[in-house]
C-alpha cells in the first residue's frame, strides 16, 4: 500500500466532506470515509484551529519538524 499523502487536491475535498458531513450527517451512513478520517486526524494534530496549508512551505519547513504530512 503506498504512503498517504495531502496534497492540496485531497485537503480542499476532505475540507468539503467534512461541511457535508456536518450538515447531513444524521442522513449518511455510520461509517465516515476514509480521507474525512484523515482529516480529522489532521485536526486533531493541529489544534489551534489554524489552517497550515495557508502558511508558505518554507516557513512550515522552519516552525516544524519532519512530522509534517503535506
Amino acid at each position: 500500500m503506498r504512503r498517504f499523502r495531502w496534497t492540496r487536491a485531497k485537503y480542499r475535498k476532505a475540507a468539503h466532506l467534512a461541511r457535508f458531513f456536518a450538515r447531513f450527517i444524521y442522513t449518511l451512513p455510520d461509517e465516515k470515509p476514509a480521507l474525512l478520517e484523515r482529516y480529522f486526524e489532521l485536526w486533531e494534530r493541529h489544534p489551534q484551529g489554524m489552517d497550515p496549508l495557508t502558511e508558505p512551505l518554507r516557513w512550515r519547513l522552519a516552525k516544524y519538524s519532519d512530522d509534517i504530512p503535506f
